[in-house]
């Protein structure tokens, strides 16, 4: 694909402003949104980095579409499925079992696995990050983010499921959605916030 006209000082703004990984933690930790990712890898088995990868592409004012997305699905596949999700799997058994688990012993090394699932995490949405450079340019208009964040998210569900997103599960994107959208807003407005005079 062509380079379109600013495509490369527009990554490196958005770059520059707020990295993924730093994306990632800031919505991942709004009111709400945990609970609507998980639900989404619950039942649909997505990885909720390509969910906030996705969200964070249209923030920094690009077009994910199916093909990018799957594209960069498809780089941290191996990585997920290999080292991410076994880390998690093991640390969500420890919760109950097997003995000697629950005990303090195991929880404090649920706990070293927990690090190390964030850990692995990071280093997976450093990789997504630079698949951004493939997306087209769309307009940064932030009072459409949530808008576009949304039908970004849905192609990500619809393609999970093979069909539209349930109920629940579009009650779950538009919470996203609306969380990136506030998101955007507050960061903007602190960017044009003065700093005050000491």
């Amino acid at each position: 694909m062509a380079n379109t006209p600013g495509r490369e000082d527009s990554q490196t703004d958005a770059m520059t402003a707020l990295r993924l990984r730093d994306y990632a933690i800031g919505l991942y930790g709004r009111p709400g949104v945990s609970p609507a990712c998980l639900l989404l890898q619950t039942r649909k088995q997505i990885d909720v980095n390509v969910l906030l990868f996705a969200a964070w592409a249209v923030d920094a004012g690009r077009a994910p579409s199916a093909q990018t997305i799957a594209d960069a699905q498809a780089r941290v596949h191996a990585w997920h499925k290999d080292v991410v999700r076994p880390i998690r799997q093991v640390r969500q058994l420890l919760k109950s079992g097997p003995p000697p688990a629950p005990s303090a012993a195991t929880d404090h090394f649920r706990e070293k696995l927990k690090k190390l699932e964030i850990e692995s995490e990071l280093i997976e949405l450093d990789c997504l990050e630079s698949c951004m450079s493939s997306m087209d340019i769309a307009d940064k208009n932030t009072s459409e983010i949530s808008g576009r964040v949304a039908k970004a998210l849905t192609l990500i569900v619809a393609d999970a499921g093979q069909c539209a997103p349930g109920e629940d599960e579009a009650a779950a994107i538009l919470h996203i959605a609306t969380a990136a959208q506030a998101y955007a807003e507050e960061r903007a407005h602190r960017a044009s916030t003065p700093e005050p005079r000491m």
